[in-house]
């Protein structure tokens, strides 16, 4: 451990206009077109903006992407979405994203037939400013004597289910935000206990605010 307290990352000065996402779409099943997705996706992008906005009140440097596979009823609303992978690190910020895309309503596929795709959005950090990274091998220590516990409290059902988590760290080992996708859908609603945990546990300290990538088994 270092002799003295590392001093804490900056805070970047404030960006007059939150950067807007950067957008890709993979895998279109043929029943909605790109440039109709990507329309619709277009007009919702204030509620995106909104979403990066708010997180960067608590957390300036959050930064990252998700995709989302989506399902899209023949009358056009969501059916289904969930995300595939995220390196986000902030709940907040996935959770609004997600709230964004699951009430948006496409046009009608062609076909009457579900369409099935996959969309995700890229924000980008303030200023160009991004934390350090942190070896995620550092980590293992730490979460080799506590995973078992928070799966348990969770409920989480080892093997099968399992967590990619994202987090930043501070400066003190506190964990100041994360985020996680599961392996399995059906584990989605015990994300948010997972992480609650997480943000328990004090971690090794980076000399300054760090983002590190993992996977919680």
């Amino acid at each position: 451990m270092a002799p003295a307290e590392p001093s804490p990352l900056p805070e970047p000065a404030p960006a007059p206009v939150v950067a807007k996402p950067t957008v890709k779409i993979k895998g279109l099943s043929g029943t909605l077109n790109k440039d109709d997705i990507h329309q619709t996706m277009d007009e919702r992008q204030p509620a995106l903006d909104g979403c990066i906005g708010e997180s960067r009140k608590r957390l300036r440097w959050v930064s990252g992407a998700i995709r989302f596979a989506f399902k899209v009823a023949p009358d056009g609303r969501v059916e289904e979405v969930h995300p595939l992978e995220s390196n986000i690190g902030h709940r907040a910020l996935e959770q609004c994203i997600t709230d964004v895309v699951a009430t948006t309503v496409f046009p009608k596929p062609a076909g009457q037939a579900t369409a099935k795709f996959e969309w995700g959005l890229t924000v980008d950090p303030v200023n160009g400013r991004t934390p350090d990274d942190f070896d995620a091998d550092r980590l293992e220590p730490v979460l080799r004597k506590r995973t078992s516990k928070i799966f348990r409290t969770c409920e989480v059902k080892r093997p099968r289910e399992w967590f990619h988590v994202t987090a930043y760290i501070g400066p003190n080992g506190r964990v100041l935000s994360a985020g996680a996708v599961p392996s399995q859908v059906r584990a989605a609603d015990k994300v948010g206990c997972v992480l609650d945990e997480l943000t328990n546990l004090r971690m090794p300290r980076p000399k300054r605010c760090s983002k590190v990538a993992f996977e919680l088994r």
